[in-house]
């Protein structure tokens, strides 16, 4: 009997911690700006693809998984479905490429560098992660890489 228990707690834990989130941030507005995106890293702990399936914030009206994509020369966003994270694997979230958009500031503003972001990321194997993400200046994008490769 005692084996039982501990086995259904070292399976519970190990459960807890499918996926972690690491080095979450949330990119400062400008100050008119009801939009903003948040990038972090999600890591896969486990032997099974994992996918985010969606996002939520109280602090927003809508919140969305984008993709940037380059077509005829235009970076665009598209909204995917779902983000898959491989087994035993690592997606990074980041300027001009995978991130999560905060769409409609509720406040009517979106918030400032030292201000948290309350975000809720829901995944296909039923884990559910509650996170509070600082805000900070986006201190990669002032530094564009202008070059034309041909």
């Amino acid at each position: 009997m005692w084996k039982i228990i501990c086995l259904s707690l070292i399976s519970f834990n190990v459960f807890a911690a499918d996926v972690m989130v690491k080095d979450a941030w949330v990119r400062e507005a400008p100050p008119t700006s009801k939009t903003t995106a948040a990038y972090l890293q999600l890591h896969n702990h486990t032997k099974e693809n994992i996918n985010l399936l969606k996002a939520e914030s109280p602090q927003f009206n809508k919140v969305e998984i984008h993709n940037t994509i380059i077509e005829n020369n235009v970076a665009k966003m598209v909204e995917m479905e779902k983000l898959e994270i491989p087994a035993n694997g690592m997606v990074e979230l980041k300027p001009k490429a995978l991130h999560i958009m905060l769409i409609e500031a509720k406040s009517g503003v979106s918030p400032k560098m030292g201000e948290m972001v309350d975000v809720k990321l829901f995944f296909s194997n039923q884990q559910v992660e509650e996170l509070k993400i600082p805000v900070k200046k986006d201190g990669g994008m002032m530094n564009h890489d202008h070059s034309h490769h041909h």
